[in-house]
């Protein structure tokens, strides 16, 4: 029987592959063993106690910051070497250094200033330099120097001797970087799982890349090959687990009443003069008076203001996401369960989102949608997403998709969209959305042991 090793590097991964039993029962075709982070929640890490488990990692807070600084320099790099607008976004977020923060009081704010000016001056120079001159063969061999390989995780890996080893991420982690690494000496086939809809484009794996890529759909293989450099035959189609049972879930309304969703993406900008505009929309339109907007947000966002909802009429905060959204929590400790979201989204009278995965979650129950891509004063922003970002081009094209340019006509596109006669709109809908993310007909499951079987047959 063929051994598979499995690295869970977050709760969200435990999540999504092991609270969906996506990994259960292959027969007597592979026996599947895990290794995790030491960060995980005690909820998980007594949940993957229960597996094949071989022990938990961990890296030291120096070791993480040295890592993704690496992953930094090699986004600067290869933003002008590839031309990857999806890769400018990223890098735009990372120069995006806040001078003050929403909790802070005025002498922490005048005191933090000084350095924050000087943090935003050096991201600069750093962004200048290695997009222009960066020499990623030099930077990498220096960062092998000054990070050997962890003996804890090898001498693991080489004890259970796998005949492949998966790493699930999102973005670059390093964990897939010290898997990959230990592999090549061990001589061991990597599968890197990409767990969510964007990274194949919006990122550039650090080498040596793994052996095999998972992707979500036909899109991201194709951003795979062009930003990455995969061989096709090498790349999976698999879809995504998280969606495993999404239609299994409940069918009935969280709510009483009709309502709009707006979805937040996670930079959040200026989605408060949006909550203003819909309210007084719903306050002034007798078709709307017995609607409400429900606000969803992004349980990740990177913003630390919140809005106060009490100062709205119309407007309720998700009740999944109204204690941590108030207490500011937007880490692992907010990742949702997915039992509660399809309800959400099904019951919609129209989705509102920003430029997020959820738009794709939309188009599972055929929804109405309507996207916020309305510009702002920074390159970070809305408009500059959805022109930029390659994972959202061709979403335009969806007949029940409209996308707002301006806040002040969100109104007037809320009503173009909300009274377009569904004729026609939702054709084709499913194989269209099949090319952004793959639903196997007998499970993802079935996705992942096939492409164990060609990998391990290989």
């Amino acid at each position: 029987m063929k051994k598979i090793l499995f690295v869970l590097s977050d709760d969200l991964y435990c999540r999504n592959y092991i609270k969906t039993n996506v990994l259960d029962n292959f027969s007597n075709k592979f026996k599947i063993y895990f290794i995790a982070d030491q960060s995980l929640t005690n909820n998980n890490k007594k949940l993957i106690k229960k597996k094949n488990f071989l022990g938990f990692y961990s890296f030291t807070k120096r070791e993480i910051e040295d890592y993704n600084y690496l992953n930094w320099k090699f986004s600067f790099i290869y933003e002008k070497k590839i031309k990857s607008t999806s890769l400018k976004i990223l890098n735009k977020n990372y120069l995006n250094t806040k001078l003050k923060w929403s909790d802070e009081s005025k002498i922490k704010i005048l005191l933090r200033f000084p350095y924050r000016i000087f943090l935003i001056i050096k991201k600069n120079i750093n962004y200048f330099v290695y997009k222009n001159f960066g020499n990623e063969e030099i930077i990498l061999d220096n960062f092998k120097k000054k990070n050997p390989i962890k003996n804890k995780i090898f001498n693991k890996i080489k004890r259970n001797n796998p005949d492949l080893i998966v790493v699930p991420t999102q973005g670059n982690r390093r964990i897939l970087y010290e898997v990959i690494r230990i592999s090549k000496i061990l001589k061991k086939k990597t599968l890197h799982l990409c767990d969510n809809w964007d990274n194949p484009s919006s990122r550039k794996y650090i080498p040596p890349k793994a052996d095999y890529l998972g992707v979500w759909g036909k899109q991201s293989m194709q951003h795979g090959i062009k930003f990455n450099n995969f061989n096709k035959d090498n790349i999976f189609i698999l879809g995504s687990p998280r969606y495993e049972n999404y239609f299994r879930f409940k069918k009935s309304s969280h709510f009483s009443f009709k309502y709009f969703l707006l979805l937040e993406n996670y930079i959040n900008h200026d989605i408060d003069k949006v909550l203003i505009k819909i309210d007084d929309m719903i306050e002034n339109n007798k078709i709307f008076e017995n609607f409400k907007l429900i606000y969803r947000p992004h349980p990740n966002r990177k913003d630390d203001e919140t809005i106060d909802i009490n100062k709205f009429k119309h407007v309720i905060l998700d009740p999944q996401l109204e204690k941590n959204y108030k207490r500011k929590i937007f880490d692992a400790r907010a990742i949702p369960s997915l039992e509660y979201i399809p309800s959400l989204i099904r019951n919609a009278e129209l989705i509102i989102a920003g430029p997020t995965t959820m738009i794709i979650e939309s188009l599972f129950f055929k929804k109405k949608i309507l996207i916020l891509g309305y510009p702002g004063k920074n390159y970070f922003n809305f408009h500059n997403f959805i022109k930029d970002a390659y994972h959202l081009r061709g979403l335009k094209n969806f007949k029940n998709i409209k996308i707002c340019n301006s806040i002040e006509k969100i109104s007037a596109d809320i009503k173009k969209i909300f009274f377009l006669k569904k004729k026609n709109i939702f054709q084709n809908l499913s194989k269209k959305r099949e090319f952004y993310l793959f639903m196997n007909k007998k499970g993802y499951k079935n996705s992942i042991s096939n492409c164990f079987q060609k990998i391990l047959t290989n």
